[in-house]
């Protein structure tokens, strides 16, 4: 037993139990320490060491900066890609459309008697014009129905050649052309062949006819010297070649169809290939020409003379039709001249409207072998200013958006315009022609 009066002395256990509190309370401070930092510490991670339950061990934390978030590669995509965008609408995809209103006239031609001198093309004159032509044949059986005496004359078209020289050569009325059959055929006027050009030989053509009746000088295409010339160089010089067969020789009684059968196939067949040509020629277009469709000519070649002597029993009907095509930017222009001087001051213009025209010819008129003709023209066409737009492309390629108003106000054919930028924001047109675009707006007449 404890001796009471000796001084109290700590035994062992309590020594332990001290110390225990002393751990228990420092690893309470450090648990607790730990929290406030997790807390307050969010853009750390910690890399914790396990702690045994067992023995209570101290946790140490290791702590690093963190790499960059998920979001922030997101956010980084989307500004570069709403960047990428934005470059390719500015500088790859970016355009500019310009519409206009072209300065124009509407004009009234009806009742002014306004004739216009139409010339062939190749001629001097201001508005050219060119033909068109188109051939249709048809024919008709015929019964010969009547008996008739006949004589005539067989006759055709030739070309005579000047291969001798360059010098013209004049053949005089009743030239003898002798075939190769030995038949004699004379031209009935005075001919002058064209000298030769090089290698070229010059030539003419003629009709013959045959120096006898009979339809022995009916022939096939063939060819022909001149007597004439027998015994000297231009013999062989000079020289001829049916266009086509010579017909039309018969001599005694023969059977011919009626005059009655022949106008009545001829009334026939001219009319069906009068509407047959017309519907064909009304289809043809020439670019850059205005076709004068309600002007078509029609011209007719037959055979009646082979039927009044015996030597055909069938109506053979060729006909031609010729269509005129006018120059349509040379009429614009002449048609612009009906204008006020101070109006039009022989700018480039165009003719539209010119469904609206109508053109006269005058009953005697013949366009397929004249170089100038007059028609009047009425109606109500517009006369609009032309736009070099390419020109202006250059004008504005690259350029700010302020210099736009100068260019189109310097540009007399256009009455006025408006810009247009894709994308909106964009204030300079761009450098490329092909990003540049002209629309034309104009109203109907």
């Amino acid at each position: 037993m404890q001796d009471i009066k000796k001084p109290h002395s700590r035994s062992k256990s309590d020594n332990d139990i001290n110390s225990r509190v002393e751990q228990f309370e420092k690893r309470s401070y450090l648990l607790k320490k730990e929290r406030e930092e997790e807390r307050s510490d969010e853009k750390y991670n910690k890399i914790p060491i396990k702690i045994n339950k067992k023995n209570r061990s101290d946790s140490i934390h290791i702590r690093r900066k963190s790499g960059t978030s998920f979001g922030t590669w997101v956010f980084i995509g989307f500004v570069l890609l709403l960047v990428t965008i934005v470059c390719l609408l500015s500088f790859v995809f970016n355009s500019a459309t310009i519409t206009y209103k072209p300065k124009y006239s509407d004009i009234d031609l009806n009742n002014q008697n306004k004739n216009f001198t139409f010339n062939l093309q190749g001629t001097t004159g201001a508005v050219h014009f060119v033909i068109a032509t188109t051939t249709i044949t048809k024919t008709q059986v015929l019964p010969l129905s009547e008996s008739k005496a006949v004589q005539s004359k067989a006759s055709g078209k030739i070309i005579v050649y000047n291969k001798f020289d360059s010098s013209p050569q004049k053949l005089i009325k009743n030239t003898r052309f002798e075939s190769s059959a030995g038949k004699i055929y004379r031209i009935n006027q005075s001919i002058t062949i064209p000298g030769k050009n090089g290698d070229t030989p010059g030539s003419v053509e003629v009709t013959v006819y045959a120096d006898s009746y009979g339809s022995d000088y009916n022939s096939d295409p063939t060819d022909f010297t001149i007597p004439g010339f027998k015994g000297s160089p231009r013999y062989t010089g000079f020289f001829a070649r049916s266009d086509g067969a010579l017909t039309g020789g018969a001599s005694g009684n023969a059977s011919i169809a009626s005059q009655t059968d022949i106008n009545s196939a001829k009334d026939e067949l001219a009319l069906e290939l009068t509407q047959e040509l017309k519907t064909a020629l009304k289809k043809t277009t020439m670019n850059g020409y205005l076709g004068l469709y309600d002007n078509i000519q029609v011209k007719f070649a037959d055979n009646e003379a082979d039927l009044k002597v015996g030597n055909a029993s069938t109506y053979q009907v060729t006909a031609t039709g010729i269509l005129m095509f006018v120059d349509k930017k040379e009429l614009a222009t002449e048609i612009a001249k009906t204008l006020p001087t101070e109006r039009y001051t022989n700018e480039d213009v165009r003719l539209d409207n010119s469904d609206k025209l109508k053109f006269s010819l005058k009953d005697s008129a013949d366009i397929e072998s004249t170089n100038s003709i007059d028609v009047l023209v009425e109606g109500n066409p517009r006369i609009v200013w032309t736009t070099n737009v390419e020109i202006l492309k250059q004008k504005l390629i690259g350029h700010n958006k302020a210099d736009f108003t100068k260019v189109m106000h310097d540009t007399s054919s256009i009455d006025s315009a408006e810009i247009n930028f894709s994308p909106l924001w964009l204030s300079t047109f761009p450098g490329a022609e092909n990003k540049i675009k002209f629309v034309e707006q104009i109203g109907k007449n």
